[in-house]
């Protein structure tokens, strides 16, 4: 009997002492929340990382010492910086301009700034989460390395397709179109050009311009990361004339002939400068001298008229029969 009135006991108190259970540890949580909502002075460890300008060094540093602050924080986010150090992710970014930097005194490549000198920095990088009350640590120490660097040209990378009837009017343009590398000699000695991103544009009917990156190489860095491009496109004309080949720079004694004698010309001008051609509108001629030991030349236009953007021969190569 009495195991039976236990047991009819806990089943009627049993929904009670759960919902006893579960207010508690809401109560908990609540109180817990409440806690980590105030603010807190504390003590905070990070290292900075500097960007800066310095002429023909490296283009960042991390801080050999560390700046010890005092601060003021709700729980939630000391808690949440003290994860990110564990995490060696308590780094501070900041750009500092070379100006502010100074050389350390028998230490080549050393740099140092007073902690002072960058509060408001700090400041904002942290966020208004964050109040910065003072700073313990009087200079930072930074050491940005000599890098060897030249000049090379930027090559564009592409993928451009045009609405029908439209096409480039001569190519793209950069701004700038060279830039300065920085790293390692021994790296940097191979490289002869740097490449941008592909700029890809579909059914391009009008100019086109905008802000490229350059493409990355691991140990390099780029005087200039983001580069202007822009390209003239216009609605084009097409049509073709036969011309006759000329010989130009031949000797008075020479007979020469040319195989074959009249080449196909397809010329592109703009819509709005629409205009028919005839051959007496071009020049084509094979230049004496530079007819090859194979006898095979490459005709070249020496007049045409001056709105044509574009004009392709056909064929390409003559044969030169030298008398």
């Amino acid at each position: 009997m009495l195991p039976e009135r236990l047991n009819n006991l806990f089943a009627k108190r049993g929904g009670d002492l759960l919902i006893l259970v579960f207010s508690l540890l809401l109560a908990f949580f609540m109180w817990g929340m409440h806690r980590f909502t105030q603010k807190y002075s504390t003590f905070f460890d990070y290292k900075i990382e500097a960007d800066s300008n310095i002429g023909g060094r490296a283009k960042s540093a991390v801080s050999y010492n560390s700046l010890v602050m005092r601060g003021k924080a709700t729980g939630f986010y000391i808690l949440q910086q003290r994860l990110s150090e564990r995490a060696d992710m308590g780094n501070i970014n900041l750009s500092i301009d070379a100006k502010e930097l100074k050389p350390v005194t028998g230490r080549p490549d050393f740099f140092y700034i007073r902690s002072e000198e960058i509060k408001e920095k700090v400041q904002e990088a942290l966020g208004n989460d964050f109040e910065l009350e003072s700073i313990t640590t009087d200079t930072l120490y930074f050491q940005f390395p000599r890098q060897a660097n030249k000049k090379v040209p930027v090559a564009v990378r592409k993928d451009i397709e045009f609405a029908g009837q439209y096409t480039s009017i001569g190519s793209i343009q950069l701004r700038p179109d060279s830039v300065v590398v920085y790293g390692n000699e021994a790296l940097i000695k191979n490289i002869d050009s740097v490449y941008t991103q592909v700029i890809v544009v579909k059914n391009a009917d009008s100019p086109i311009q905008g802000v490229v990156r350059l493409k990355g190489v691991d140990g390099v860095r780029f005087s200039e990361d983001h580069l202007y491009y822009s390209l003239s496109v216009g609605r084009y004309f097409e049509d073709e004339v036969t011309a006759k080949v000329n010989v130009i720079n031949a000797p008075a004694s020479a007979r020469l002939i040319v195989i074959p004698q009249e080449i196909k010309l397809s010329y592109r001008m703009l819509f709005e400068n629409k205009k028919e051609m005839d051959a007496s509108d071009f020049q084509v001629v094979v230049d004496y001298n530079k007819i090859g030991d194979s006898n095979i030349a490459r005709p070249y236009i020496i007049k045409s008229p001056d709105n044509i953007f574009s004009v392709k021969m056909e064929p390409m190569f003559v044969e030169c029969i030298v008398n």
